[in-house]
């Protein structure tokens, strides 16, 4: 399975699959594809999809709405919200543990955001801002306090992370916003000893995010402006600390510099948009405005909103802006385009496939929408019939790099099940949520932006394109496929240097969708092989010395890697002399 961009020039040669290449006498630099050489297939038919402009719910996306903690707390779903902030006030226990009437009142809203198809943004505050007589902005508690309140909530994030959209970080400060600590919590050392605390209570698999992005430029760079740890593909996703980071503006478009949101004098606003807006599209942004301003016109807001590949944003404040998008005509496009909004453009496959066929599928998706998808979920292809069977495969394809404004191709083979019904199937794409106790609930599958492909009570986006099953069917069969899975990798790039890797024959194969397996020639059978995986700009990302085993080969574990595209380099001695063989796409 493989994700490329509409704009790769190799997409145009339609291969689908790659098998070996032998590497010895290859001079010319260049990039070709190969394609294992098969059985002939039945052709396949193409489906077009047309978009809707319908407004409609889907999880962890859009608007959002305030909602405090309390023995009997409730979340609103107007305007579309499947997202509902949560505010847990611990102004009376600033000094003391957290008492067991809170922690069963949050699992009581954990459990109601789950029966209502519901995910929530936790926030833990000791105060509501100016009031309570201890400084402008409110008490906060001591780091002590604080990490002690974190230790006994995190039983309860783990317990729930499946109704936990993101974790807001909260404790520090009015309103819990990271600024104006009574207890002296303003400086490095306190905010990353914080800020690595929570994100070690989470789930591996949740983010939270930070208020001021200097903060987070100081606290993995050194410097409020530093810019030498910044998050790119490269890490994206691989559950490190920086890469479970993202960005909350609580002033969005609120003032020159959202209220000192940019705060640092070397980085204006433009600068500032660029790095949260690179960061956006691997890491949550979102937050609320606080007030009009210039800045919120709809022209700049569209503008910014797509820029900084926003997620989510609150509808309760502040109205006069919310007012001002509605008066100037742009607030339908918010109301569509707040996070993903994922559409199908076409599909390929055949008309029909025999019992033990393959299934040949493509098809191409653009995100209209100017967020992503951030918690992991799988894209899963269903072969059902309505009310009765149906067959899933997840496919090896991360959905949370569909980055907003741009469309992604995908292909798979499939192996039909020998013992699948003749008759007509329909087929179709299901992205649930991959906590198995939400799983089957639709309320939480990806809806796909096109008229008439939702199948609400199954959560899957039909391909509108039936497929017969029967003995009849062209193509070859194999008694062997006994379940409905992937069957063959992604197409993948291969660049030959100007060098061949050591004297005899290397072949580069790839072992499914596990890895990759570098046979070497016999005179080698004994010796060790470096191998160098690193990003197109030259950042190593992985480098292993493998011992060859006893017929010859290096296996790749090219599924411990994150999702990117790569220069996979193999020889004796990388050091000094590097033999680039492999540019592909990997997914995890």
């Amino acid at each position: 399975m493989h994700k490329m961009s509409k704009r790769d020039p190799m997409h145009q040669n339609g291969f689908s699959g790659i098998r070996a290449i032998a590497l010895t006498g290859l001079a010319a630099l260049g990039a070709i594809y190969v394609q294992k050489a098969g059985a002939q297939e039945p052709a396949l038919k193409e489906t077009r999809y047309s978009l809707t402009h319908e407004d409609f719910p889907n999880p962890e996306r859009g608007w959002y709405h305030y909602s405090e903690l309390s023995a009997s707390t409730g979340f609103s779903k107007a305007n579309n919200s499947t997202i509902s902030f949560l505010k847990i006030r611990a102004d009376a226990y600033k000094t003391s543990a957290l008492p067991s009437g809170l922690l069963d009142n949050l699992q009581k809203a954990f459990d109601t955001a789950r029966q209502n198809g519901m995910k929530l943004i936790p926030r833990v505050a000791y105060n509501d801002g100016p009031g309570d007589g201890c400084n402008p902005y409110g008490c906060d508690a001591s780091k002590s306090i604080i990490k002690q309140h974190i230790a006994q909530l995190a039983p309860l994030w783990k317990k729930n992370k499946d109704v936990i959209y993101i974790m807001d970080l909260g404790f520090i400060g009015g309103w819990g916003e990271w600024h104006s600590s009574s207890n002296g919590l303003d400086n490095k050392a306190d905010r990353t000893d914080i800020l690595f605390t929570l994100l070690d209570s989470l789930p591996a698999d949740r983010m939270t995010y930070i208020r001021y992005p200097a903060f987070k430029r100081e606290i993995f760079g050194g410097s409020l402006g530093s810019e030498t740890e910044v998050l790119g593909p490269d890490r994206a996703f691989n559950k490190s600390r920086i890469a479970r980071v993202g960005h909350l503006n609580d002033c969005f478009l609120s003032g020159p510099d959202d209220v000192g949101t940019y705060q640092h004098a070397d980085w204006p606003i433009s600068r500032e948009i660029a790095y949260i807006g690179g960061e956006g599209r691997y890491t949550p942004f979102g937050g609320e405005t606080c007030a009009l301003h210039a800045r919120s016109e709809c022209a700049n807001t569209l503008k910014e909103m797509a820029a900084l590949h926003i997620d989510h944003l609150n509808h309760d404040y502040e109205g006069s802006v919310i007012t001002r998008w509605g008066t100037q005509g742009c607030i339908d496009t918010i109301n569509l385009k707040l996070g993903h909004r994922l559409a199908l453009e076409w599909a390929k496959m055949p008309d029909s496939v025999k019992p033990g066929g393959t299934l040949q599928l493509r098809f191409a998706i653009r995100n209209h929408g100017y967020g992503e998808l951030f918690n992991p979920r799988d894209v899963e292809a269903v072969l059902y019939q309505q009310g009765g069977r149906s067959e899933a495969a997840v496919l090896a394809v991360d959905p949370r790099f569909w980055a907003g404004g741009t469309s992604d191709t995908v292909e798979a083979a499939l192996s039909v099940p020998t013992g699948l019904p003749s008759g007509v199937w329909k087929v179709g794409l299901r992205l649930a949520d991959r906590d198995a106790s939400i799983k089957a609930d639709p309320r939480y599958s990806i809806r796909f932006a096109n008229t008439g492909t939702w199948n609400a009570p199954s959560g899957i986006n039909d391909l509108k394109a039936d497929l017969v099953v029967s003995p009849q069917a062209p193509g070859a069969s194999n008694p062997a496929n006994s379940t409905f899975k992937v069957v063959s990798g992604p197409p993948i790039w291969i660049r030959i240097g100007k060098e061949s890797i050591g004297p005899g024959s290397y072949a580069l194969i790839r072992e499914g969708m596990g890895g990759l397996r570098i046979s070497t020639p016999v005179p080698d059978r004994a010796t060790r092989l470096d191998v160098r995986l690193s990003t197109l700009d030259g950042r190593e990302t992985r480098h292993w010395r493998i011992d060859a085993a006893a017929n010859g080969t290096f296996r790749v574990p090219i599924e411990e890697i994150p999702a990117g595209r790569y220069v996979l380099e193999a020889g004796k001695g990388i050091g000094s002399r590097k033999w680039p063989v492999l540019v592909g796409t990997v997914r995890p």
